[in-house]
């Protein structure tokens, strides 16, 4: 879209500018020129113009490609790839071609007598053609503008949405396993007498991260599912925040709460506990209250004991899936540690000390809650940040088009401004006159693009299960966008030739 923006720029200034040719296309008509050998010439200015930007395009390229590669998260390269190159330069000649057709055509089409006669030769046609193009520029534009609010406004609405859970100064501490029993009783034992440390539990995963899946069923029930879980310490779910909707979470003072293996050969054996959230008894068809009933995990069964509020342990691109919590003390692999202060990195420096203390071999390996969540969205937000830069660019190309065009214009109408400026038209008046055209294009094109916007990006939401509405204040705010970039682009021009000293625009031709 943005190549096609640029192509547009070329032909609608080559049209525009063919007044200026009129008198040289006409003496070489005179003198034997075919037209086939004008469009020759004409379409070879354009494939030499395309490949000039083109050595232009790849200096630049290069230089912007370590800024593409954070942006992108990619490891691209160019000049040292010779496909690329060979596809850059076929590109170009193709773009040379494509954009020059229209006014290599346009051009050849002049009648000599007619030209010579005058050097006023813009057709209603190219007029036409002009305004149609400006109106489909400015239409891929608003798409663009349109399209980089949503995408902002989805990826700000995932990272700030409501997760079920507080994942803010959660610390997760790797390798628990690692320590015997009594260490780990321990460590935690001596993480919670440090200032700002809030709550010390145990997990054999991380939301946001890694879990595992088991097949459960209801006593009596054929309908079985699979269901995420994590096995879980006494004060897990305290630490994140998880609320609870019905029971209570595990604790030492219910010996049933943990996780056994019960002898071989024995069937309907109570092996401990579970906890689930709202999807998940609704997906097993447990009735409510679903405290108290017996789930099973092969051929024994654990007993819910508490029902949380669903949370979100996924991108919001899936619905909330079923999830059990277990507690299966030999599964445990981290640490889940709850600050309760902002001075974090003394808080971590005696924890590290705490760590050292009984795992001195072994490296104090961390991670922030908040940033696992955080990777859910990380291509979320390498495409917002690709998605504005390329906007900006097709924005820029597109106001550099409507700058040349409007500067062309306003060279055409030098002596019709020389005149009102002389019969008391004022600045204003003058600029608005000049301005007044291209306006009414670009609102022409904000009430195209407002639709094919609101399709394309309704499309794109789709693909989340939690996702914003796409509301007309984003249609005002890019309309509002696009009028004040091609306000700001035109008047620059047009109060340039109103200020201009009439005196020397009608002194000569």
């Amino acid at each position: 879209m943005i190549i096609l923006i640029a192509a547009i720029n070329y032909i609608n200034l080559a049209t525009a500018k063919a007044a200026a040719r009129t008198k040289e296309i006409g003496i070489r008509k005179i003198t034997g020129a075919s037209r086939a050998s004008l469009i020759n010439q004409l379409l070879t200015e354009s494939v030499a113009t395309c490949l000039a930007a083109l050595v232009l395009t790849i200096v630049i390229a290069q230089l912007l490609l370590p800024l593409v590669n954070v942006i992108t998260q990619k490891h691209l390269a160019f000049i040292n790839s010779p496909i690329i190159l060979v596809y850059a330069l076929g590109f170009g000649l193709a773009l040379g071609v494509i954009a020059g057709i229209f006014p290599a055509v346009y051009l050849s089409s002049f009648k000599p007598a007619l030209v010579l006669k005058s050097s006023k030769m813009d057709s209603k046609a190219a007029l036409s053609l002009r305004k149609i193009l400006v109106v489909f520029q400015f239409s891929i534009s608003i798409v663009l503008i349109i399209g980089a609010l949503v995408i902002g406004k989805q990826v700000h609405f995932m990272q700030s949405a409501a997760l079920g859970l507080n994942k803010d100064q959660v610390v997760i501490v790797k390798n628990e396993g690692t320590l015997p029993d009594a260490d780990k009783d321990a460590f935690r034992n001596t993480s919670l007498e440090i200032n700002g440390v809030k709550k010390v539990a145990t997990s054999d995963g991380v939301l946001g991260g890694q879990n595992w899946t088991i097949n459960l069923h209801e006593q009596g029930s054929k309908n079985a599912q699979f269901i995420d879980f994590l096995s879980i310490s006494d004060d897990y779910v305290d630490a994140l925040g998880i609320r609870l909707k019905e029971g209570r979470s595990f604790s030492k003072k219910f010996p049933t709460d943990i996780r056994i293996n019960p002898p071989d050969n024995q069937s309907n054996e109570l092996i401990g506990s579970v906890i689930l959230n709202e999807t998940a008894v609704k997906e097993l068809g447990i009735q409510e209250p679903a405290v108290g009933k017996n789930i099973f995990l092969g051929q024994n069964y654990l007993r819910v004991i508490g029902v949380v509020k669903d949370f979100h342990f996924t991108s919001f691109h899936n619905k909330i899936k079923p999830f059990a919590f277990i507690n299966d003390p030999r599964r445990m692999g981290n640490f889940t540690i709850k600050l309760s202060t902002n001075n974090i990195k003394v808080t971590l420096a005696q924890l590290q000390d705490a760590w050292h203390k009984f795992s001195p071999e072994r490296p104090f390996e961390y991670v922030f809650l908040d940033e696992t969540y955080g990777k859910l969205y990380q291509s979320e937000i390498h495409f917002e940040q690709l998605f504005t830069s390329l906007v900006i660019l097709g924005i820029l190309i597109a106001s550099l088009g409507l700058f040349g065009l409007s500067t062309f214009v306003a060279q055409q109408r030098v002596k019709e401004i020389g005149i009102r400026k002389v019969l008391g038209a004022s600045l204003f008046t003058i600029t608005k006159l000049l301005s007044a055209d291209f306006m009414k294009l670009v609102w022409i094109a904000i009430v195209i693009a407002s639709p094919i916007a609101w399709y394309v990006m309704h499309k794109w939401l789709q693909g989340y299960a939690y996702r914003i509405n796409i509301n007309w204040f984003t249609f005002f705010i890019a309309g509002l966008l696009a009028v004040a970039i091609a306000m700001v682009t035109v008047s620059f021009q047009s109060i340039k030739a109103a200020v201009a000293n009439p005196v020397e625009s009608l002194r000569t031709e």
